[in-house]
Parts: structure tokens; C-alpha cells; sequence
């Protein structure tokens, strides 16, 4: 009997029943623990207990099943659907539990979408629907962003102590052996922490990942709610992940003692992975890939995502970006040769200009195309108008810049956007407040932008100023300052400018530098910025972003407020009670609509030595610690509780749900207790 030859098979739900009392048995825990629509690798099935319950599933249907069947559909539903309703293997066009070539949403809505490609205009301007950040200052969402830049926030400052001593590598003469003339940065808090369970990730491999890709995770996951895709209704679909990403200071930690090392080294700090991670975990089947073209990175990755969407190649891209600096070794490089600021700050534009600060910062952004976008109702930020990528080819040396790439992908990007020079009212530069470096970049924008008597009408916007540079970050921090700036229709002023670099000569063009928040300079009209990102190896990014269309007719508000959240999310009502905050999506409200997923907290590190081997323990999830769960509140629709509720930190600890089990609790132990809220799915 052939697998698609039905006969008087059980229907999908009783099969999936079936299939469920059989795996709990096999697996010793309750019926009750077990997703359906978890991976069976997940649920902890092994090789042999797969080809045990295939060998029951044959003679329970009386036929002949492959003995690959369990890793080809990978959940019990899954399965159960497959065996009963013949459905073939899904294919990048089809999107799983929501059916066949549509998303959850337009079930939802009644509205399809093919199964095969579905290219959109080779021009279609590509819609920022979500945003997901961890930046310096405590930054964790786009309106704490647009309140730093508005406000004036400098994130830089001295490196902390449990990165490394910066004191015992200072030195104030560049270029000495061994030493930094900087002990400055912008840092992210709590690298550390990490709620691996909420991942479905044991605490032993937790510990192999780099912290950048779990950081990317958490942003991907805020990203998509924000959007309005929880993380049902992406699974099976045709969605791309592109990440930017080029350091890898934990690698080289976990590589410096091949002793240490273990099954999760290769995976947990593998570039690759930090993409690939992402689709494994939402189980999206569009390209996924990891991009390094240093400090141009991430912006080369939206203009791939664009490419892919514009292709019919992906219905939804998140493009991502990361960058920690966990160890002083690049910083010092760095400094050897002359890059660094021994100031400590970027004084992008200025006479001060005297080199970069070294920052830190995760990031992603959900873009679809425009149609699509505004088809499912969702929160338009902004729209990207198009976008270009090119190479300085041979110039003066390797990380010299070519001022004529620099001219010819800004010309590029706005053919391909279709705009002119004139409707730019921003320009947020690559500007790292080097000497030439920014007097290059600015020769090379006059020259695209020709000869102008409109003094005063284009920005230049240097987001480095304040949170230093995010190198393979840097291009998306300044992306989502641009989508900010022409959503508020405001430009927030640069920090640490007072005088012109003498170098730049702004005369007869349209540019200024904008030294507090100001309107757009641009009445009337759509706002419409660009931004530039350029590799030290020569590649070079310009984005054009626009304001928002105004929303009329159908799909002039968000659909369907039951996109809500993640039975993940809603599921988890736990954590500090005096952070609820309205997390539920109402038609038109533009807000996130779910909790950030929860993160643990560790011990800090400290080490006496400027640097040693042994810091990067720091590093480490914090899942490790018993007490470490500090979990997010799930939303509330009537508000915050009257007390608080319980939490979650004890392990294990009672609640009215179950047992709490700290995050880093083994999946054995998590098997043999009642689910909390905390860790259901």
C-alpha cells in the first residue's frame, strides 16, 4: 500500500491522538507535554525510538511506511495530516499548518496567495512592517530609540569591567604594541542572559552559542510580533532570513582550547548559523544566509532582502545584524592603525574628527512587499524605494575609500527607487568621524547630488554619534533611524559637532548638520532619505526609505485583531507585574502587540588580568543559574493585576499554573513536571 493510498485510514485528529498516546509512552511523560506541532527532534525522540514508533505506526495502519517518514514530517501533526490527507511534501511555497501556498493571515482573511513564486514589480517599494533592537543605552524597542536620538543620548562609554580591563590596555601614544589609545565603547547590558527553554534550546548548547545569535533570536521574535506574525503563522512559509554579521570573538574564545569544545562549538559560532538558526526555529523555508561585508553588512543584507522579495523569491524577509565586542583584540588592531579615537567619541563631521568608537548592537527588520503588506492590514513604518550595492575596486589601498563607487551607488540606488536628488531631505551617512574618511564621503554625495542653490534642505544624519560604530551593525541602526525619521517627520541633531571638519566644503549643495531635533526640511511632498553604509574592504550600500503611504479603502487599519500573540506569548503570565504594559493589538493602535521573550540573568564576571581566557565565561547563557528566570509579563487585556503574580525565579517554584522550572533546568527534568506558564508553548 503506498503512503498515499488512504483506504479506511483514521482521520488526521484521531491518528494524531494515537500518535500522541504512543510517544508519551515511548518518551515517559505525560500525554499532556506533548506539542503535536513540536519537532520530534525537540520532544527528544531519537533514532531509535523513531524507528521504534514507525515499526507501531505500520502495524497499527497496515502498511508500509519509509523508515525516513519521522524526519520528512517532523511534528505529530505534521504526520497525522500527511498519512491521512496525502499531503506532499511541502515545498517553499507552502506554509504548513496554515495551509497549502497561504499564510495564517490570509486564511484568516479569506485572502491566498500562490504557491509558487510570486514576484512583485522589479520596482515595488518593499514595506518595513516589524523592528526588533538591542542597542547601547538600554535600548530595546524603536520608540526607546526615537527617545535616545531626540534627546540627545550619548550611549558611548567607558569599556565595563567585566569585559575587560580597559585601564591596564590604555595607552595614549597610538600604535603602541599590545595597547589601545581608546578604553571607550557603547555596550550592550545583559548579554548574558537568555531564556534558552523559551528557544527550545538545552542549557548545555546554550552555552556553546554565541551570544550574538541568541540575541538575534529574541530581536527576530520581537521583529515578527510587532509585524503581526506570531510565530504560528510563519512556519512553512516562504520567508527569507539575511543576516549581517562579521565578528567573532566568542569563536575565537571557544576555539583557543580545542579541550572545551564540544557538539554545539561548530553550530554555536558558525556565521552561517546565526541566519540559519532563525529559519530552524520558525521553520522557514526562504533563502537563509549570513552576509560579511564588515561594516556594510547589514545593509547589504536588506538589499539582498529586497532583491529576494522583489523576485518572488520570499514573501516576508527578516534582515538582521549583529555586532558585540567581546574581547579588546580587534580594538587594538584597530588602534595600531590609527582608526580608533583616542577621545572616545565620534565626532562625525567636526574639526575633532579623530577616528571611530567601537560599539555594540542587534537588530532586525520584518519587510514584505507593499501590496502584501497592505493586503493583510499590517503596520507600515516605513517603505524601502529601492536600494544598491557596488565595490571601490582598486583604490589607494585595502581600506582606503573610493569616492567614485561612493558616488555611483548612491545614483544607483535612486534610479532604482526612481527618485532625484531633490526629494532627498536626509542623508543618514556612514560617517565614523574619521579626518578623511567623512571629507571623502561628503565629496563623493556632492558630486551625486550635483550643483544646488536649496541650501539647508538635506541632513546629515550621523546616528555614530551617538551609539558609536555597530560596524557589521551599523547600516541597520542607521536604516531604522532613517525609517524614524520620515515616520516622525523630524531629524534628530547629531551630537558632538561644533565646528565644520575644514576639510568639507558644504558650499553649493543642499546639505547641513543638524545640531538638535528639527521638522523635515522638506515641506510638502512625501519625506524620502537615504542611507549609506561602506565596507573597509570596499563594499559599499545605499538605501532610499520613504515615508509611509497613507492608508484608504480596504485595508486602511490593522484586519484582524486576533492576530494578538503566540500562544507562546499568551501563555507565559509571569515575570515582574510592574512592566505590564498593554500588549494587545487593536485595530489601528500601530503598537506591539506581545512581550519581549523573557531573558535570565547571571552572575557578572570579573577579572583582574586586562583580558583573559577565562572572561568570556561572562558570556555564557545565564541559563545555567537556578534562580536565573526573570520572566516578561504576557498580556493583560483588562490591565495590570491587582498583585503581583507569582514569579518565576525559584526552581522549582509553585505557581497556580504548575511547577516553575528555572530556564536552566534540563529537558528531562522539564518533562517530568507539570508545564508552567512560563515554558509552555
Amino acid at each position: 500500500m503506498t503512503t498515499h493510498d488512504l483506504g479506511n485510514q483514521p482521520g488526521a485528529a484521531a491518528l494524531q491522538s494515537w500518535l500522541l498516546d504512543r510517544l508519551a509512552a515511548l518518551l515517559e511523560r505525560p500525554v499532556s507535554e506533548i506539542d503535536p506541532d513540536q519537532g520530534f527532534t525537540e520532544l527528544g525522540v531519537s533514532s531509535r525510538l523513531a524507528v521504534t514508533l514507525s515499526g507501531e505506526l505500520e502495524d497499527h495502519l497496515d502498511r508500509d511506511l519509509s523508515p525516513t517518514l519521522l524526519w520528512e514530517q517532523s511534528s505529530v501533526s505534521r504526520l497525522a495530516r500527511f498519512l491521512t490527507e496525502g499531503e506532499p511534501q511541502r515545498t517553499p511555497g507552502e506554509t504548513g499548518p496554515a495551509g497549502h501556498g497561504q499564510t495564517k493571515q490570509a486564511v484568516q482573511t479569506g485572502q491566498t496567495t500562490p504557491a509558487g513564486p510570486n514576484p512583485g514589480s522589479p520596482h515595488e517599494p518593499i514595506a518595513v512592517v516589524g523592528v526588533g533592537l538591542r542597542l547601547p543605552g538600554g535600548i530595546d524597542s524603536p520608540d526607546a530609540f526615537w527617545r535616545l536620538l531626540r534627546d540627545g543620548v550619548d550611549a558611548v562609554t567607558e569599556v565595563p569591567r567585566e569585559r575587560w580591563d580597559a585601564d591596564a590596555l590604555y595607552h595614549p601614544e597610538a600604535a603602541t604594541p599590545g595597547r589601545s589609545v581608546s578604553k571607550w565603547g557603547s555596550f550592550l547590558d545583559r548579554i548574558d542572559a537568555f531564556d534558552a527553554s523559551f528557544f527550545d534550546i538545552s542549557p548545555r548548547e546554550a552555552d556553546a552559542i554565541d551570544p550574538q545569535q541568541r540575541l538575534l533570536l529574541e530581536v527576530a521574535w520581537e521583529a515578527f510580533e510587532r509585524a503581526g506574525m506570531p510565530a504560528e503563522s510563519l512556519r512553512g512559509s516562504r520567508t527569507g532570513v539575511m543576516v549581517g554579521i562579521s565578528n567573532d570573538d566568542y569563536g575565537r574564545w571557544q576555539a583557543a582550547d580545542p579541550a572545551a569544545g564540544g557538539p554545539y562549538t561548530n553550530t554555536g559560532s558558525a556565521w552561517s548559523i546565526a541566519a540559519n538558526r532563525i529559519s530552524y526555529f520558525f521553520d522557514l523555508l526562504g533563502p537563509s544566509l549570513a552576509v560579511d561585508t564588515a561594516c556594510s553588512s547589514s545593509l547589504v543584507a536588506v538589499h539582498l532582502a529586497v532583491q529576494s522579495l522583489r523576485s518572488g523569491e520570499s514573501d516576508t524577509v527578516l534582515a538582521g545584524a549583529s555586532n558585540l565586542v567581546l574581547s579588546p583584540v580587534v580594538g587594538v588592531n584597530f588602534s595600531a592603525s590609527g582608526a580608533v579615537s583616542p577621545t572616545g567619541r565620534c565626532h562625525t563631521f567636526d574639526s575633532r574628527a579623530d577616528g571611530m568608537v567601537r560599539g555594540e548592537g542587534v537588530g532586525a527588520v520584518v519587510l514584505r512587499r507593499l501590496s502584501d503588506a497592505l493586503r493583510d492590514g499590517q503596520p507600515v513604518l516605513a517603505v524601502i524605494r529601492g536600494s544598491a550595492v557596488n565595490q571601490d575596486g582598486r583604490t589607494n589601498g585595502l581600506m582606503a575609500p573610493g569616492p567614485a563607487a561612493q558616488t555611483a551607488v548612491v545614483r544607483q540606488a535612486w534610479s532604482n527607487a526612481g527618485v532625484s536628488a531633490a526629494e532627498i531631505g536626509l542623508v543618514e551617512a556612514h560617517g565614523t568621524g574619521t579626518p578623511l574618511g567623512d571629507p571623502i564621503e561628503i565629496g563623493a554625495l556632492k558630486e551625486a547630488f550635483g550643483p544646488s542653490s536649496a541650501a539647508g534642505t538635506c541632513a546629515l544624519g550621523a546616528v555614530k554619534s551617538n551609539l558609536g560604530h555597530l560596524e557589521a551593525a551599523a547600516g541597520l541602526a542607521g536604516l531604522v533611524k532613517a525609517v524614524l525619521c520620515v515616520q516622525h517627520g523630524e531629524i534628530p541633531g547629531n551630537l558632538h559637532f561644533d565646528r565644520l571638519n575644514p576639510r568639507i566644503d558644504l558650499t553649493g549643495s543642499p546639505f547641513f548638520v543638524p545640531t538638535g531635533t528639527s521638522a523635515w526640511p522638506l515641506p510638502g511632498g512625501s519625506r524620502i532619505a537615504g542611507v549609506s553604509s561602506f565596507g573597509f574592504g570596499g563594499t559599499n550600500a545605499h538605501v532610499v526609505v520613504e515615508q509611509a503611504p497613507p492608508r484608504t479603502g480596504p485595508g486602511s487599519s490593522p484586519a484582524d485583531p486576533t492576530w494578538s500573540c503566540s500562544r507562546r506569548a499568551v501563555t507565559r503570565p509571569c515575570g515582574n507585574w510592574r512592566a505590564v504594559r498593554p500588549n494587545c493589538w487593536t485595530p489601528g493602535s500601530r503598537q506591539p502587540i506581545c512581550p519581549s521573550p523573557p531573558r535570565a540573568t547571571a552572575p557578572t564576571w570579573r577579572t583582574g588580568s586586562a583580558w583573559s581566557a577565562t572572561a568570556p565565561r561572562n558570556w555564557r547563557a545565564g541559563s545555567r543559574r537556578s534562580d536565573a528566570v526573570n520572566c516578561r509579563p504576557g498580556p493583560y487585556a483588562a490591565g495590570p493585576p491587582a498583585s503581583p503574580p507569582p514569579s518565576c525565579g525559584a526552581s522549582p517554584a509553585r505557581v497556580a499554573n504548575g511547577t516553575a522550572w528555572a530556564a536552566n533546568s534540563s529537558r528531562d527534568q522539564r518533562r517530568s513536571q507539570p508545564r508552567s506558564t512560563c515554558s509552555n508553548r
